[in-house]
């Protein structure tokens, strides 16, 4: 498990590669039972992230009858981040059960994980 990248190698993707990262998605997470934290065509890296944003416009697109030759690949945040706070704050919480530290700082913990 590695953290996805939010910077995407590559610019655009053909139709045809993007059929072939979805087939490399579908295979990944039924082997693995996870989403992949990037994967790759031509040996550049498009992340979890832009890869929801490339699947979800190509479906829109696919439904509407609007199917596009290419598509652009956007820099994307690695995972959704709105409720991150919410998350961090029910977090904190849990620093006052006894097993943990009186001082412990999630939040700050959290931000310096990498």
């Amino acid at each position: 498990m590695e953290m996805p990248i939010e910077n995407p190698e590559i610019s655009s993707v053909p139709i045809n590669q993007i059929n072939e990262l979805v087939s490399t998605a579908g295979s990944t997470i039924r082997n693995s039972g996870c989403l992949p934290s990037w994967l790759s065509i031509e040996e550049k890296r498009i992340g979890t992230g832009s890869l929801l944003v490339l699947f979800s416009t190509v479906y829109l697109d696919i439904v509407s009858d609007n199917q596009k030759e290419t598509y652009n690949v956007i820099a994307f945040d690695p995972y959704p981040k709105e409720y991150e706070k919410a998350i961090i704050s029910e977090v904190e919480g849990y620093k006052y059960w006894t097993v943990h530290r009186p001082d412990l700082d999630i939040a700050e913990d959290y931000e310096n994980r990498e």
